[in-house]
């Protein structure tokens, strides 16, 4: 009776601690991920890309491009379902130019120009991610080993900028035919603020009792959501297309751009259990 008694005693202590939050009754992690997705159609930060879509793109085609985007984050199992999370992630890329201006001439005091509508070369955008997350778990696991889907608001924040040697549009004197160089696309460097919803699903090992592997899938739903919008904003045949100037060329560009690269990543990330 008395090995009956103890053995259920271990039983049941066994339970109770399995399904405490944490895992070996530690709940704080910290870590590094990595986040990656193919350049189908846009230049990585190398101005590379697999496929291309734009006629007038200066990225080169062909390549076997990817976007990288790198990962800080830490989190805390308060639950034994429910991990919260927050994570600051950065990435360099670039946009190829593949739109064109729709401003074609101007005039000054004494001359006439005709410009063309092409933007050659591309300009730089470093990016920041800040993403406050949770993690919900399958009911058959405990946080933060098993199964999960993550979720929460993100706000993008990205830092422009272009060499006007490299950027530039040509331009014809209507009466010599002279042919130059003009680039006139505001600051050389600026600065932008995006919001997005974060949500994917993924999985997480312990190993050594002290190490976590997750890997899974994730995306940013209002990037996946303007997959067709943008395009239909952007053909020129569409009524719907925004009109593009000097002026704002980047912003409207750059954030295109960031939500093609954020739209959906495959991620890995090795994080610590400190307590």
């Amino acid at each position: 009776m008395r090995k009956f008694l103890s053995y259920l005693f271990i039983f049941f202590a066994t339970i109770a601690f399995a399904q405490a939050p944490g895992y070996l009754g530690k709940r704080f992690i910290i870590g590094y991920g990595a986040h990656i997705s193919p350049a189908l159609t846009n230049g990585n930060a190398h101005n590379k890309t697999i496929i291309g879509h734009q006629i007038n793109g200066s990225a080169e085609s062909g390549s076997f491009a990817f976007n990288y985007t790198h990962e800080a984050f830490m989190e805390y199992a308060l639950s034994t379902r429910f991990v919260l999370g927050f994570s600051c992630k950065f990435y360099k890329t670039t946009y190829d130019n593949g739109l064109n201006i729709s401003n074609s001439s101007y005039y000054n005091s004494t001359n006439q120009y005709t410009i063309n509508e092409n933007v050659e070369g591309y300009y730089s955008i470093k990016g920041t991610s800040l993403c406050l997350y949770g993690k919900l778990y399958n009911k058959r696991y405990v946080a933060p080993w098993g199964r999960y889907i993550i979720f929460g608001p993100v706000i993008n924040l990205y830092k422009t900028s272009y060499d006007s040697t490299i950027m530039y549009q040509t331009q014809t004197n209507y009466y010599t035919n002279e042919i130059s160089k003009v680039s006139k696309y505001g600051e050389l460097n600026q600065s932008f603020t995006g919001f997005n919803i974060i949500f994917g699903w993924g999985r997480s090992r312990i190993i050594a009792n002290r190490i976590t592997l997750d890997y899974g899938i994730n995306m940013q739903l209002f990037s996946v959501m303007s997959l067709f919008t943008d395009q239909l904003f952007n053909s020129s045949s569409s009524k719907f297309s925004t009109k593009r100037t000097s002026d704002n060329y980047i912003e409207k560009t750059s954030g295109e751009r960031i939500r093609g690269l954020n739209r959906i990543n495959a991620f890995l990330k090795v994080g610590f259990l400190i307590f």
